[in-house]
C-alpha cells in the first residue's frame, strides 16, 4: 500500500464521525450562525480551507475559547475534543492556517482502524527505513538517546508559540519540551520526534519521485496549485501575518507563491537559487524543509531554538539556502 493512501482515496470523500457533521461557522460578532452548508473534502483539509483554524492566529476564535461553551468542553486530551470549535469559514471558500492536517490524521486512523503511528510505520517508515520517528519519544529509548535539549530567545514567559521578538535576546539552554508525554493522540499536523536524517529520506523520496510513499500522479498534485480565486484571495491576506518578519520563512516581497497539498508552492524563482515550482513549509522549533523538483534538490533546516519565527534563525535558514543551491550547482559541474 502507497503511504498516506487513506488521503489518496479520500479527496473527495466528507470527513466522518457525528461531530464533524454539527460544526457551526462563527461570525464577526462572535456568534455561531447557520450550520456549514459545504462538505469537508479531503484535500480541503490538506490545503487549510477547510474552516478549522488555529485559534491564536485568528482574533474571533481567540475570544470565543473564553467563552461558556469553550471552558465547558471536555478536556479529555483527544484529538476531536481538543478541536472542538467552529468554523473561521464555510469550507473551500477562505484560507486560514489551521487544523486540517490533525483532522486528517484522524481521517487516516479511522479508516484504517489504528494509530496514526502504526499507519506511518507501516507505510512510510518501514518503506525508507526509517527508524529515529516516532510520536512517542517517552516510549522510545533510541530516540530518547539522540534527542537535542531545547534552547530559546528571550523570557520563558512568551511560550514557544509567541509572535516575534527582539532577535538580539539572549540564548539560554531551557528544560522546557514543546510537547508534554505521554501523548493521548497522535495529531496528523505536528508532534512526531525524528532524526533529520530519516526525514530527509521522506523528502528525496519525493523528489525523485520513486513511488515508495505515493503514486506520481498524487506527486504532480502536491506540486500543483490548489487554490481557486477566492481561497487564493484569503491566503494573501492571512499570509502577511505568517511570513511576516521571517516566520514560516517568509519569501522576498513580490515573490508570487500559492499552495499545493500540504504545503506554500513557489510560483517564481528566488535570489536564494529556489525555483519556481518548489514546496517549502517550516515550523516548531523553527524547521524548514524544501523540495526543489526542478533544481533536483531538496534539503532540511533543523534547530532546537523557540519561540518560532525567530528572525535571526530566518537569516541563518536564507544563508543556508543559498549555500546549498551553490554547492550544489558546484557538484553537478564537477560531475
Amino acid at each position: 500500500m502507497k503511504a498516506v493512501h487513506g488521503l489518496i482515496l479520500l479527496q473527495c470523500r466528507r470527513i466522518h464521525g457525528s461531530y464533524s457533521t454539527n460544526v457551526s461557522i462563527i461570525s464577526a460578532s462572535r456568534k455561531l450562525r447557520l450550520e456549514r452548508k459545504q462538505p469537508y473534502l479531503q484535500w480541503r483539509l490538506l490545503t487549510h480551507t477547510s474552516g478549522f483554524v488555529y485559534t491564536n492566529l485568528n482574533p474571533k476564535l481567540k475570544k470565543w475559547v473564553n467563552s461558556e461553551a469553550a471552558q465547558n468542553a471536555p478536556k479529555t486530551g483527544t484529538i476531536v475534543d481538543s478541536l472542538r470549535m467552529p468554523l473561521s469559514f464555510e469550507p473551500g471558500t477562505g484560507w486560514e492556517y489551521g487544523l486540517g492536517h490533525d483532522w486528517a490524521g484522524v481521517v487516516v486512523s479511522r479508516l484504517n482502524n489504528t494509530t496514526l503511528q502504526a499507519y506511518m510505520e507501516k507505510n512510510i517508515w518501514a518503506p525508507l527505513d526509517i527508524k529515529l520517528m516516532t510520536f512517542h519519544p517517552d516510549e522510545d529509548l533510541e530516540v530518547q538517546k539522540r534527542l537535542v535539549g531545547m534552547s530559546r530567545r528571550g523570557p520563558v514567559k512568551r511560550g514557544p508559540r509567541a509572535p516575534m521578538h527582539n532577535s538580539d535576546e539572549k540564548v539560554e539552554w531551557t528544560d522546557e519540551a514543546l510537547f508534554e508525554y505521554p501523548i493521548v493522540d497522535e495529531w496528523g499536523g505536528v508532534g512526531s520526534i525524528g532524526a533529520p536524517t530519516d526525514y530527509i529520506k521522506i523528502l528525496l523520496s519525493l523528489l525523485v519521485n520513486d513511488g515508495r510513499l505515493l503514486s506520481s500522479d498524487m506527486v504532480d498534485q502536491m506540486f500543483s496549485p490548489q487554490l481557486g480565486p477566492d481561497p487564493l484571495k484569503a491566503y494573501e491576506i492571512n499570509k502577511l501575518q505568517l511570513y511576516s518578519q521571517g516566520t514560516f520563512s517568509g519569501l522576498p516581497e513580490g515573490t508570487k507563491d500559492q499552495f499545493g497539498l500540504g504545503s506554500r508552492l513557489v510560483m517564481s524563482d528566488v535570489a536564494t537559487g529556489l525555483r519556481e515550482g518548489a514546496l517549502q513549509w517550516a515550523g516548531l522549533p523553527n524547521l524548514l524543509w524544501t523540495i526543489d523538483r526542478k533544481a533536483g534538490l531538496c534539503m532540511f533546516f533543523a534547530s532546537n531554538l523557540v519561540p518560532f519565527g525567530d528572525s535571526k534563525i530566518h537569516e541563518y535558514q536564507q544563508l543556508f539556502e543559498k549555500e546549498m543551491y551553490t554547492r550544489f550547482g558546484k557538484s553537478n559541474s564537477a560531475s
